[in-house]
């Protein structure tokens, strides 16, 4: 088993690369330092990318996480050096982080802020803790300092989301802001709620996610979207893959009522709504021109 490793100097403009064996039969290969910085995961995805059209022999999986790739493989056709060997070689002909261009999803979601689901966890919670009043959104609005519920709104809409990475639950995405000129964050619930619907939309740090199905929660509530998860497959924007979101997918929220999105909702299971996904590209040089961004460590 090799030893951790540390690149050199970053190569045509590109952070350092770190190497980590994780067991007998992966690598974490991990990039820059341990803050909130989109651009560490552009590299990701496009090493990743670029290791996929390699096919090298024996690598199994290519896991991105925000700043971090998890590459799988046998161990009988692959070995760590030599694995090192081909990341190091993908590394030094990548271009500048501002030359990169990835291949990537705009998908355009309906959300229904505070909708009857949300609110019902809210009481479950504060019921078990007492002292706890008022919506998650109205706690979001006041830890951040903005005028009113209307300017929270307005920054969950008007932005684009970038999906980093997906994990914890199959197809959780986390998306992160790549259009505003302000991060918002969340404190995480503590303790953590038991219970959180299907297709709620929550915020934690200044990431936003969305459940796939029920389960425990600790991010903050702001309401709820249509399903990403189909494991029937009724769907036809789930006949390839019963997961509809994908890392390096970007997302669009568009606001309706409780009401309507029930309405979608039906759509949706009855197989007659269209997710509106349209094949489309990221140009980095175009974030990287973007007003600079708060840094979260």
């Amino acid at each position: 088993m090799c030893s951790s490793a540390q690149s050199p100097e970053p190569v045509t403009g590109l952070p350092p690369a770190r190497f980590r064996p994780a067991g007998d039969s992966a690598l974490l290969v991990e990039y820059g330092e341990a803050e909130f910085d989109l651009r560490l995961n552009f590299l990701v995805h496009a090493v990743q990318q670029r290791m996929r059209e390699a096919a090298v022999p024996g690598v199994l999986d290519l896991v991105p996480g925000l700043r971090s790739l998890m590459v799988n493989f046998d161990p009988d056709l692959l070995g760590y050096d030599r694995l090192i060997s081909v990341l190091r070689e993908v590394h030094g002909d990548l271009p500048g982080l501002a030359e990169l261009v990835l291949p990537s999803r705009s998908i355009t979601l309906p959300i229904a802020f505070d909708d009857p689901g949300t609110l019902e966890a809210i009481r479950r919670y504060a019921e078990a803790h007492p002292g706890r009043a008022g919506t998650d959104i109205d706690r979001l609005v006041e830890f951040n300092g903005l005028a009113g519920r209307d300017e929270f709104f307005g920054y969950v809409l008007g932005t684009t989301w970038w999906v980093a990475f997906t994990g914890y639950f199959p197809g959780q995405p986390f998306l992160y802001p790549m259009t505003c000129d302000r991060l918002l964050v969340a404190p995480k619930y503590n303790p953590p709620r038991a219970w959180t619907q299907e297709g709620a939309v929550s915020m934690g740090g200044p990431s936003v996610s969305i459940m796939p199905l029920e389960g425990p929660g600790g991010y903050q509530m702001l309401g709820r979207t249509l399903p990403i998860m189909d494991m029937r497959r009724t769907n036809k924007a789930f006949k390839a893959d019963p997961l509809l979101l994908r890392p390096a997918d970007r997302i669009g929220f568009h606001l309706v009522s409780g009401e309507r999105l029930s309405e979608l909702r039906s759509q949706v299971f009855s197989g007659e709504f269209d997710y509106r996904i349209d094949d489309g590209e990221v140009a980095v040089r175009e974030f990287l021109e973007q007003p600079p961004r708060l840094a979260v460590a």
